[in-house]
């Protein structure tokens, strides 16, 4: 699935990443058992490592969902949340493929980010979280 560019992709960016909160506990141990489960050519980058405007995102975004970032056409493609890990599940291929497209495919894409933001409201209690796993209060 194609979806529109946000921008021309920055010098020297090639494979694939995961952007995920640096300080999230649960978000880096989640990340380390899908790269244990899902090799590939992407790679896990905590968001206090890159400057994330590169690809069109703010502190905001990445606070709110873990995203995969990649090229097409010499154009970046960000994907949030539940699509993000489809995306990672489509690059691998093979029996992941099909699961990571219904991530896109209307109703199972809005079971997927219900479920993602379930989750993401929820990891600062869930195993492995600190401290920095809540997210950020939205004033009133």
């Amino acid at each position: 699935m194609k979806l529109p560019g946000r921008g021309d992709a920055p010098a020297g960016f090639s494979s694939p990443i995961v952007l995920t909160e640096a300080d999230c506990g649960f978000c880096q141990k989640s990340i380390g058992q899908f790269e244990r489960f899902f090799p590939g050519d992407w790679q896990n980058v905590r968001n206090n490592t890159i400057d994330v405007t590169q690809f069109g995102l703010t502190q905001k975004d990445i606070e709110r969902a873990a995203w995969w970032v990649e090229v097409v056409d010499n154009k970046i493609r960000v994907y949030p949340g539940a699509q993000n890990f489809g995306a990672l599940l489509i690059r691998n291929g093979g029996w992941q493929l099909p699961i990571g497209l219904l991530t896109f495919i209307p109703p199972f894409s809005w079971i997927a980010w219900a479920i993602y933001q379930v989750i993401a409201k929820n990891r600062g209690r869930l195993p492995g979280s600190t401290p920095s796993c809540g997210l950020p209060q939205t004033p009133k």
